[in-house]
């Protein structure tokens, strides 16, 4: 190591062009980095659905689970298949191995799964699909007095411009029935008019279809030939043919049927302040950037594009992206008042410039460590901060025993560059392998598999990335800047507050060295006279730490319990109980609601009067 530092100290252009490259690195990639609550995580798990309307649980579960379970005995990368019968089909969730290829067993499994020629006549075409990560960026409601078509018209046309946003794929439109046109016949006018349902399904499939009519080539080209007669409404479904007579009279479906043309049957509803409303929910998939796609949505809010019709209104419910951005700042800022208490730290024990160069170590590693996110795959998250905040204390060490020992061969006399090169070499073992042992402990989590490594390989990931470029930083950098620091006739030299501050840092260096040699050294030394009383006091600590954790004084939990800021309520009725029974449940509860967040709003109006609270909240 003695010809890489020399050089290093020799050439401070070097220096300095190795600190920029990490600066600008770790600046470019931060700025190309998506930022999110916590990174994706892979399941890895994939979902087969057959649906087998009509059919009881016991009917899915021989028709339909058996043969999917057949199917895929012998598939490889399965490590688990859960599969259940309900009323209507039946859902197999298969849990792959660790380190399956997702798209290869995908394939595979769809392979087989459409290979079954043994499922029922009535089972519809499965669907197979793998779980993939998705996030909410943002939930807004659409709300109005207007009914549920009119809502869903414009909950569409909202989608339609949202998906149009840079940043934004996945838009979805939630508690609004899908639209379905239904078409009743009596068994009675079926039999007066000599008909069956088989014959009116013909009829209307035959009626209600595109189909491509051939091509005729002329001398100026091609004409393509296309039949358009499918419809779309219950009006046209109405004016469909069904029987023609010899007499010239048609029979038509609307003589026949009743033609409902409105949503699917059921309950679902959805309110805001007691209006009716629309929920919509902007999603982030994959690399998609979370703070950047609630940005355009909100822009686009903003904007003169959203015409809403008198008596509607667009509200925002959650924004996931604020609550990411406010826990990274609060991260962030516990980091920067860390790096903050650090220099303070530094400067009181060592000479000021000294300390500068010393604290400078700790930026210069996390852009250098930033610098290899993109590489990885790393995104700014309050996992990746958390890493930064976790190694903030550690990648500052090497550097300050770096820095104590060059300051040490200085006093002894040697010339700045000597002491540079001597002091770095004489702790430069220790510290190498100091750093790499803590590598060696973080290594575990970095190479954590599953669903759980997935979520926690990112601090990991931080944590190496960290020492190691602090380890280059504090081997080759700072020496070069501590050698060629300016130590004589510098900027306010022989100013009042630098003699101050000198006379100040002089008083708590010999406060500490004093400390070291007639505190310290003389405990040390009884530690090392009565070293199995020490032994055994250690052995003490541990064996009440351990009785803590196994008799449950001390409760373990893998993530604690938060308080949140959202209050949700829930009503179960009993199956069968019919929609208007919940429905007068629910708006008991929306009525209790609406009159306890008019007593916040009351109180809040009181406390930002009486500068309890910010005007902003």
């Amino acid at each position: 190591m003695r010809a890489p530092i020399t050089w290093f100290v020799r050439n401070p252009v070097a220096t300095n062009l190795m600190m920029w490259i990490f600066l600008a690195g770790g600046v470019i990639s931060y700025l190309s980095l998506n930022q999110e609550e916590f990174p994706d995580i892979d399941f890895g798990m994939i979902q087969v659905n057959v649906a087998y309307l009509g059919a009881t649980p016991e009917e899915s579960e021989s028709g339909v689970c058996l043969r999917i379970e057949e199917a895929l005995e012998g598939a490889e990368d399965i490590e688990r298949m859960t599969t259940t019968a309900r009323e209507g089909g039946c859902d197999a969730t298969l849990q792959l191995t660790s380190g399956a290829d997702l798209n290869r067993a995908l394939n595979d499994i769809k392979g087989k799964i459409d290979a079954v020629t043994t499922f029922p006549t009535e089972t519809e075409k499965p669907i197979v699909r793998a779980f993939s990560s998705s996030g909410n960026v943002m939930t807004m409601a659409l709300a109005s007095d207007s009914d549920d078509r009119n809502l869903k018209a414009i909950a569409e046309e909202i989608r339609n411009d949202l998906i149009d946003l840079p940043g934004v794929s996945t838009v979805n439109i939630e508690y609004i029935r899908p639209l379905e046109i239904s078409i009743e016949i009596s068994e009675l006018v079926l039999r007066q008019y000599g008909l069956t349902l088989d014959q009116v399904s013909r009829a209307i499939d035959q009626a209600s279809l595109d189909l491509p009519g051939g091509t005729i080539r002329t001398e100026s080209g091609e004409i393509l030939l296309r039949t358009k007669g499918q419809v779309y409404s219950g009006d046209e479904y109405s004016d469909i043919i069904v029987q023609s007579y010899p007499d010239g009279t048609q029979l038509r479906l609307g003589d026949i049927a009743t033609v409902k043309d409105g949503f699917e049957e059921g309950y679902l509803d959805a309110r805001l302040n007691g209006r009716n409303a629309a929920i919509i929910d902007v999603l982030r998939i994959g690399e998609e950037d979370i703070v950047r796609a609630a940005r355009e949505v909100r822009g686009w809010m903003n904007s003169t594009n959203l015409d809403l019709p008198d008596g509607m209104s667009l509200d925002i419910i959650t924004d996931s992206a604020l609550a990411t951005q406010d826990r990274i700042t609060t991260v962030a800022k516990n980091a920067y008042m860390g790096l903050f208490f650090v220099l303070i730290i530094l400067a009181l024990f060592l000479q000021f410039k000294l300390a500068i160069w010393v604290a400078a170590g700790i930026p210069i590693a996390i852009a250098g460590a930033l610098s290899l996110f993109s590489s990885v795959g790393l995104t700014i998250s309050s996992l990746t901060v958390m890493g930064f905040i976790l190694v903030l204390g550690i990648i500052v060490d090497d550097a300050i025993v770096v820095g104590e020992r060059i300051h040490a061969f200085e006093r002894k006399g040697y010339s700045k560059g000597e002491a540079a090169v001597e002091g770095t070499m004489e702790v430069c073992v220790p510290v190498i392998f100091g750093v790499l042992t803590t590598i060696a402990a973080f290594l575990p989590i970095l190479l954590l598999g599953g669903q759980m490594g997935t979520f926690f390989n990112a601090i990991g990931a931080v944590v190496v990335f960290c020492l190691v470029a602090s380890l280059v930083e504090s081997q080759l950098i700072l020496p070069g800047h501590i050698a060629h620091r300016r130590t004589e006739g510098y900027l306010l030299e022989n100013s009042f507050i630098v003699t101050k501050w000198q006379s100040f840092q002089g008083k708590i260096a010999y406060g500490m060295e004093y400390f070291a040699e007639h505190g310290y050294r003389s405990l040390l030394d009884k530690v090392l006279r009565y070293r199995y009383a020490c032994l055994a006091t250690a052995t003490g600590v541990i064996i009440i730490t351990s009785a803590l954790l196994f008799s449950g004084r001390v409760i373990f939990q893998f993530m604690p319990s938060v308080e949140g800021d959202v209050v949700y309520g829930s009503v179960q009725m009993p199956p069968g109980v019919p929609a208007h029974v919940t429905e007068q449940a629910v708006a008991t509860i929306e009525e209790k609601a609406i009159e306890i967040a008019v007593e916040l709003e009351e109180q809040l109006v009181v406390m930002k009067a009486n500068g309890e609270v910010p005007q902003s909240t």
